[in-house]
């Protein structure tokens, strides 16, 4: 039998040679692999937005003619939709098509890791070819 031959290999138990993909505790046979592709998960910035609108209008004093605890009411809001809003990152997932169907085995906001693991994969397909 032939020795495999890897194409990466990293911490997080993804592993690529050129018989097949292992990501965690799911192997897939390289031969039953049809495509490999990344897709792009933009996150709702709908939540932050609000809450950092409803924050300048409560500093403002605009929601209410209350003057006491609406200021302060509205920095922690403002402060609460910025650090949420600079939170928002977009989630990048490895979807692996196959005879029996399409999985999303992987996904992070990490795109140059995902992107090396389907470039990876794509050689394999290749030099199996």
């Amino acid at each position: 039998m032939a020795e495999e031959t890897s194409f990466y290999t990293d911490q997080q138990g993804v592993r690529v040679t050129d018989k097949r993909v292992i990501v965690g505790d799911t192997t897939y046979a390289l031969a039953n692999i049809t495509s490999v592709s990344t897709t792009i998960e933009k996150p709702s910035l709908t939540g932050p937005i609000l809450c950092i609108g409803l924050g300048i209008l409560s500093f403002l004093g605009l929601v209410s003619g209350d003057n006491g605890i609406l200021p302060i009411f509205g920095i922690f809001l403002l402060l609460i939709g910025v650090v949420w809003y600079r939170g928002c990152r977009p989630r990048w997932h490895l979807r692996i098509a196959s005879a029996s169907g399409e999985s999303t085995p992987l996904q992070s906001t990490d795109q140059r890791w995902i992107s090396s693991i389907a470039q990876a994969i794509n050689e394999a397909m290749i030099h199996r070819a």
